[in-house]
């Protein structure tokens, strides 16, 4: 059933606040304190598509109006009024609605996150989402972390350089049990802050939303992706938005690359290795090489990694399933060589058993996504 109210408007009182306090009028926001988490990213990739647009010339002050026709997401999970003259794009999970001549736009998205999130698992999901897409940029700065009590809502504004100038972006996470809806305004800093139109009718564009998150029960979990491509392009598969995503550089084991995603509740894990250490490895010696590296990995110490399966794929490569009985998880992992036996390659999937049936149908889904790029 659709609605514009409960959750929207604790959204549009945290972005009244917030407009408010930043014209001085008196009334803060309620700032509280930027979440950490365990898995701090530290490199970022790039994404595929970025939300920054080149500024355009200074945008006099002038009334925005939304539309009367209101228009429905594919999805089911949405319905917005854009502001008048205002061109739409839509994807499978989200829309951007931008005006032409000033290069600002709005951006909408829905995920399902399988659960309703608590309080800190969904800070590990917004700071994940929100990291990946904007923390890498030269000259960013975070403005504002604003949230209701119960963390349910979050805002953030941030600033960046692109090309030499200045972008704005402000962005409202909304939990609706197990959905998300991210709401943003982007685009040249000197047009946004230089009218404030286009922050009055980004409050108004929110506030006539209308969401449904029972249809979003129908969405595959954590649906949005990015692209990523493994060492020296050796491997690519589409992986979940929202995980956080972690860089180990030879730290952890000097010949090897460890690139990890974890989900928001640290209940399973992504994750690809791979190992070059000079030598030209068989299937055979490479397997006792990479039933190490599993036990080292996950089994803290209990060294109980069973191999339960292993299938021979048509390239030569395996496929492997196995469980840890003391750590109460179980994973699948991809194993190849590459480079003439001189590089091993571990693409393993990880959930704790509680969580398996959740996971197992986003684990197929990425595997499925593997390539080989040219």
């Amino acid at each position: 059933m659709k609605t514009n109210k409960g959750n929207l408007i604790a959204v549009v009182m945290i972005v009244l606040a917030v407009n408010l306090a930043c014209a001085g009028l008196g009334v803060p926001a309620t700032p509280t304190a930027v979440p950490t988490q365990t898995s701090i990213p530290t490199k970022i990739p790039t994404k595929t598509s970025a939300p920054v647009v080149p500024p355009a010339p200074p945008v006099s002050e002038s009334k925005i109006n939304l539309a009367t026709t209101i228009q429905d997401h594919a999805s089911g999970t949405f319905s917005f009024y854009p502001p008048v003259g205002w061109t739409v794009e839509g994807g499978d999970y989200d829309v951007y609605i931008t005006e032409q001549k000033s290069g600002v736009f709005f951006y909408v998205s829905v995920t399902n996150t399988g659960y309703q999130l608590d309080a800190d698992t969904y800070e590990n999901f917004v700071k994940s989402t929100d990291d990946f897409y904007y923390a890498s940029f030269d000259g960013y700065v975070l403005d504002d972390y604003s949230s209701s009590n119960a963390k349910d809502v979050i805002l953030i504004d941030k600033s960046y350089e692109f090309e030499g100038r200045t972008q704005f972006v402000r962005s409202v996470y909304n939990q609706f049990g197990a959905t998300s809806y991210t709401f943003e305004i982007l685009g040249p800093e000197s047009a946004i802050k230089g009218n404030s139109a286009y922050l009055t009718v980004f409050e108004d564009f929110i506030g006539s939303l209308e969401v449904d998150p029972d249809a979003a029960n129908g969405l595959p979990i954590y649906g949005p992706t990015w692209n990523f491509v493994g060492p020296n392009e050796a491997m690519s598969i589409d992986v979940p938005l929202g995980w956080a995503y972690q860089f180990d550089d030879h730290e952890t084991y000097s010949d090897a690359l460890i690139e990890t995603l974890q989900s928001p509740d640290l209940a399973a894990l992504i994750e690809n290795v791979s190992v070059v250490d000079g030598n030209s490895y068989t299937m055979g010696n490479a397997g006792q090489m990479a039933l190490f590296l599993l036990n080292d990995r996950y089994s803290s110490g209990s060294n109980d990694i069973r191999v339960s399966d292993i299938k021979t794929l048509n390239d030569g490569s395996e496929f492997w399933t196995w469980r840890s009985v003391k750590g109460g998880f179980s994973g699948v992992t991809n194993f190849e060589l590459r480079d003439g036996g001189r590089q091993i390659l571990l693409l393993s999937f990880i959930s704790d058993n509680d969580f398996l049936d959740l996971y197992q149908p986003l684990f197929d889904r990425v595997l499925s996504t593997y390539t080989i790029p040219k």
